[in-house]
């Protein structure tokens, strides 16, 4: 299967131009996209499959080739990702359209991991991303790893993603800006401080807070224990009736 797409160093882009436009003719072409899905996952042929794949394609395309688009989005570095997503983001912004697979995926008729669901989130509408939001919190430590997922961004709300800190022990740099910390209880606090080095900062950092409220709770107002000490015994702690 390919693309016959020419990538050589000196191919003149209207080769690639004429192929896209020849996708965008095909786009309701079930068969002709399954024919060309790219061999090799980690190639600009695969990349600009899967770049016409999902502004052209009819949704009932990315419903039969979400394999091959998973092979594909998974083998990309981050900088390419991040390419084609910026890509869908100018996409959109002239007009492109948006995809629907709310039932899809509601329905298990359709099944991504975890990057094919965040690039689908920048083109799919409000509803589908509802959907898209459950896979993206599985794999949101890897995702987040990767540099592949910005927590705070507009494309996720922030108050909907938490991440559980038993996931991302190990990965020391990781933005977590905006995401909430799950399953932090007292005793892997401790665990976290008694290792510091092999954590995120700001797990760290809410590591040390618990534990330090946890203490202040424990301990007795400094009043209460100044006058059960007798610290300052001239000092009328509580006022009497008899005075």
């Amino acid at each position: 299967m390919t693309t016959n797409l020419d990538n050589s160093t000196n191919a003149p882009w209207r080769h690639q131009a004429a192929w896209a436009r020849h996708a965008y003719e095909r786009r309701a072409d079930l068969d002709w996209w399954r024919t060309n899905a790219p061999e090799d996952p980690r190639s600009l042929q695969a990349r600009s499959w899967a770049y016409a794949l999902l502004a052209f394609a009819k949704h009932t395309a990315v419903v039969a080739t979400a394999a091959d688009l998973d092979r594909v989005l998974d083998s990309l570095a981050p900088h390419q990702f991040a390419a084609i997503k910026m890509g869908f983001t100018r996409h959109l912004s002239r007009g492109g359209r948006r995809l629907s697979l709310r039932d899809e995926l509601r329905l298990g008729k359709v099944s991504v991991r975890g990057r094919t669901a965040t690039l689908l989130s920048v083109i799919t509408h409000d509803s589908t991303r509802e959907q898209l939001a459950k896979i993206i919190q599985q794999e949101l430590p890897a995702l987040l790893r990767d540099g592949l997922l910005a927590p705070a961004s507009a494309e996720n709300s922030a108050e909907s993603i938490s991440i559980k800190i038993d996931g991302i022990h190990g990965v020391r740099q990781l933005d977590l800006e905006g995401v909430a910390l799950a399953g932090l209880t007292d005793a892997k606090a401790g665990r976290v401080l008694a290792a510091p080095h092999e954590w995120p900062p700001a797990v760290v950092q809410a590591a040390a807070q618990r534990l330090s409220q946890k203490a202040a709770q424990a301990r007795s107002p400094l009043a209460v224990t100044a006058e059960e000490n007798r610290w300052f015994p001239d000092v009328p702690w509580r006022h009497s009736d008899d005075r």
